[in-house]
């Protein structure tokens, strides 16, 4: 997996807002958003598969803690208030569909869903949404709170073996995933692996999403407001400490920052002449920091051309002809047509899907190996939803639409 993950702008530029909103709960959301824009890229439709074990060694989080029971779990006060847990509770020993999403990993899934993330009241968001869908054309609009996941759905599936497997379906909102394409920064998961034990985690996102609003305007420093440095660097404001004591810590901080991340970047003070203290934070950025945050927003879009034509050459190869008519030139485009015009019945796809997937990336996929939950339906509708491609322009439109 990439070790550089895009990440939603609007939430970058307001992390410590968001991290204030969803309280201790935060640090695990923001590395599931993350874990999840990375797998959409390896998903050709909109459903995404959220794999456990594999997130917990990516993330380095302890699974047994991750499905500990949270007593704050939102799903839990939700059924309560509707007076339907008994029923839940009940169902849920035969029926995924009554999961109680109760533990930590569960409660964060279900808030994605259930509760958008609320801006500041002050804070003008850029989100890209479908203002015609008959043209495909977007419109720039800005949301006071934004939900990041359409639909999460727990699932089972036995192996082989008879061993049961836990993993979730998952599926980003429209205006939040159109927006990866177009206002995006760039993250380094493991360094907010490697930053959250220090606390500098949320340090390290604003810093990348200042990089990159200087990297568009070529520019190399930028002084900031001494609370605003304080606030990144989760460093009290409320009167315990003293400028001086703050202005320390701070320097201590972007020390062992760059020690870890060596991402280039050093802290100046300055002050006005009729000022008597150096209490004006400037950030530098080294040049050679600021150009190679450079980055086309067609990216993941080639990513997923490029992905799109290994599946189909390797479900060739498996098929052992069931291809034979299609020209592997003709990449996703031609797999579209093939699907659309019904040369292929969804039950055999989906197999093909899944061998294909287990051959590209080695690990086995969550749904092969035995009887996956998943509805038939989507399936067979997957010609229907593809049947209008019939140029590069409508797959990108496809593509950014999930």
């Amino acid at each position: 997996m990439n070790e550089v993950i895009l990440f939603d702008k609007n939430i970058a530029r307001t992390i410590s807002h968001f991290e204030k909103q969803y309280g201790g709960d935060s640090a695990l959301m923001r590395d599931v958003i993350m874990y999840l824009i990375e797998k959409r890229k390896i998903s050709l439709f909109s459903e995404i598969i959220f794999d456990t074990t594999e997130f917990c060694k990516m993330f380095k989080y302890c699974r047994a803690n991750l499905f500990t029971n949270n007593p704050d779990a939102l799903h839990i006060k939700h059924l309560n208030k509707s007076k339907e847990y008994g029923k839940y509770e009940e169902e849920a020993k035969t029926n995924n569909a009554y999961h109680i999403y109760n533990s930590y990993l569960d409660n964060v899934l279900y808030m994605l869903v259930n509760e958008p993330y609320r801006f500041p009241s002050n804070f003008s968001t850029k989100y890209y949404n479908i203002e015609d869908k008959s043209k495909q054309e977007y419109d720039v609009i800005s949301l006071q709170a934004v939900q990041i996941l359409r639909r999460v759905d727990f699932m089972t599936n036995k192996s082989a073996k008879g061993q049961t497997k836990h993993f979730y379906m998952c599926e980003f909102n429209g205006d939040f995933y159109n927006t990866l394409f177009k206002f995006f920064i760039q993250i380094d998961y493991k360094h907010t692996v490697l930053l959250r034990k220090p606390n500098m985690d949320m340090l390290y996102i604003k810093l990348e999403e200042l990089k990159n609003t200087l990297q568009s305007q070529d520019i190399y420093s930028i002084e900031k407001t001494f609370d605003d440095i304080c606030d990144w660097c989760a460093i009290s404001t409320d009167g315990s400490m003293t400028q001086r004591e703050r202005k320390k810590k701070i320097n201590t901080k972007f020390k062992t920052f760059e020690a870890l991340t060596q991402m280039g970047v050093r802290i100046e003070w300055k002050k006005r002449d009729n000022e008597k203290w150096y209490y004006r934070p400037v950030l530098h950025f080294s040049a050679t920091s600021i150009k190679s945050h450079n980055v086309s927003s067609e990216y993941m879009l080639s990513e997923f051309l490029d992905l799109s034509l290994r599946y189909l050459k390797t479900i060739k190869s498996i098929t052992l002809g069931v291809f034979s008519n299609l020209s592997i030139d003709q990449g996703y485009l031609g797999l579209c047509k093939y699907i659309a015009n019904g040369s292929i019945s969804a039950p055999i796809l989906q197999s093909l899907w899944m061998q294909a997937r287990n051959k590209i990336y080695l690990t086995p996929h969550p749904m092969s190996g035995g009887n996956a939950n998943i509805a038939s339906s989507k399936l067979a509708t997957i010609g229907e939803r593809l049947s209008e491609v019939k140029d590069l322009d409508t797959l990108k439109k496809i593509v950014i639409n999930g």
